[in-house]
């Protein structure tokens, strides 16, 4: 491989994945399903309290899942009760709704804020996870919508280091930097782990000398993560001080992810 090509891969291709919008799944068993509401309240009476079973409106049926921690072990026990159980993700939200006083069905507009994300309709999927946030102040949400507003190139809605990070990896992906540059320039002093650090670093990788400066802060805020590491060995390698490169990517060389193999790559490349 190309060493320049390898030296300039960026930090936010290998770690810009965890903000995007997601659906929280929670292991289940469905052992029931019926149009009438009574039949399942007469089934779930049945069961052992102990175990943690619940009706759930599925569409025009009403389903018993029962969460599980193990599921070979508890398929086997609720068959005595129904031979055709089988086990299914449930969303996290239909089992623990967040608010006892929603005003609005949230379950049902995170799954169609999901649906229009996935169908490339980014402004209408922020528009419902701003509904559902109205409802429900759930921290995830709030990171869709920070996601979301970054790959618009909105103005932020949660100036706080978790959120304005994920804003970053939206708009670092759909090319809106400019603006994010001066947006996390402004909010540096949020940066108590090290992310606004990390990256107002890669947005200054045209001037390595500064990008040196944000990358090193990043790492010595936050030390155990590997990706600060990475992103700190590899502007010393721009930098040409391969010597400190080295021993900063020797670090994160002994594992099998994607970034490790890189890593290891770049250390049989480095100048002697």
């Amino acid at each position: 491989m190309n060493k320049k090509l390898l030296i300039l891969i960026s930090p936010f291709l290998l770690a810009s994945t965890a903000a995007v919008p997601k659906v929280e799944m929670v292991p289940t068993i469905q052992l029931f399903s019926s149009v009438s509401l009574d039949s399942a309240r007469s089934f779930l009476n049945r069961l052992p309290k102990e175990k943690k079973c619940l009706i759930l409106k599925i569409k025009k049926y009403y389903a018993i899942r029962c969460i599980t921690n193990n599921a070979k072990r508890d398929l086997k026990f609720f068959k005595k009760y129904a031979k055709d159980a089988f086990f299914i993700n449930t969303k996290k939200e239909a089992i623990y709704p967040s608010s006892p006083k929603q005003n609005i069905n949230t379950p049902n507009v995170l799954s169609q804020a999901d649906y229009y994300f996935k169908k490339g309709d980014v402004q209408r999927s922020l528009e419902l996870y701003k509904e559902a946030y109205k409802y429900d102040k759930n921290p995830q949400i709030a990171t869709n919508i920070s996601y979301l507003e970054g790959i618009l190139g909105k103005n932020p809605s949660f100036l706080n280091e978790k959120d304005l990070y994920s804003y970053s990896i939206g708009a670092i992906k759909y090319g809106n930097k400019e603006k994010l540059k001066q947006i996390i320039k402004r909010n540096l002093h949020l940066s108590k782990r090290g992310y606004l650090d990390y990256v107002y670093g890669y947005l200054n990788e045209n001037n390595p000398k500064i990008a040196l400066v944000y990358y090193k802060n990043a790492y010595l805020k936050n030390p155990m993560n590997r990706y600060f590491i990475y992103g700190y060995a590899r502007i010393l390698d721009i930098n040409k001080n391969y010597d400190l490169a080295r021993r900063y990517y020797r670090k994160i060389s002994q594992c099998e992810e994607k970034l490790c193999k890189i890593v290891k790559m770049r250390l049989r490349q480095l100048p002697k």
